[in-house]
């Protein structure tokens, strides 16, 4: 059942975008390897995930074992080797907070097949951000003028379609937290620091193939 239940927890967080910009694949199969033991099926992995703390702990392939630490970050042992995965503190708050809403308003349910089902589990709340940018048609968003459509890609899994570089995200950190959903073809921008939103806005639109557009007020 782990694996499904990886799926299930992974597409979760790529609805609403935590996936692939700001957590990796490796993270959240270490997250879910930690606690998959006590797990009879795929929906009490999801479960456990929307619970965890993300607090630290180490993971000992070559024996098969973990143990907590003190330090806010993943270490893995492997033929070995030691690699550390940190924990993106202030995304990881923010996803604590959208995991407690889920858990408290109990929004969703699991079919025959395990897979994760619920409109408002699998949506994320737009009004959450400063603007959203959509490669696709939506209620209430304005098309933007005089987009050509180049492609960028973004290291990604293969099986979604890619639109913009990551790097290019990783340099604008200081400036906005980003959200990318593959699920939706929607990116979710928030300011940072106060830096201007306009400016930001006009940033991500000159390397970028989105073509409609949604502000909201604050």
């Amino acid at each position: 059942f782990f694996k499904e239940g990886v799926i299930i927890v992974k597409r979760y967080l790529e609805c609403h975008g935590y996936l692939p910009l700001n957590l990796t694949d490796e993270m959240i199969e270490l997250i879910c390897l930690l606690f998959s033991n006590n797990c009879r099926n795929p929906n009490k992995i999801f479960m456990n995930f929307l619970k965890f703390e993300f607090k630290g702990f180490c993971c000992d392939l070559d024996n098969s074992t973990f143990k907590d630490i003190e330090e806010k970050q993943i270490e893995v042992i492997f033929n070995k080797d030691k690699a550390i995965l940190i924990y993106p503190e202030e995304i990881i708050e923010r996803l604590k907070f959208l995991n407690s809403l889920t858990l408290k308003n109990n929004i969703f349910g699991f079919n025959l097949s395990f897979e994760i089902f619920g409109d408002k589990i699998l949506f994320p709340s737009l009004e959450d951000y400063d603007f959203v940018l959509s490669m696709l048609e939506r209620s209430g968003f304005s098309k933007i003028g005089n987009k050509i459509g180049n492609q960028f890609m973004l290291k990604e899994p293969i099986s979604t379609s890619i639109i913009f570089p990551t790097d290019f995200f990783h340099d604008l950190n200081n400036f906005g937290y980003f959200f990318y959903s593959p699920n939706y073809k929607i990116l979710m921008v928030k300011s940072k620091n106060n830096f201007e939103v306009d400016l930001l806005c006009n940033l991500i639109l000159a390397r970028t193939s989105f073509q409609f557009i949604k502000f909201f007020e604050v």
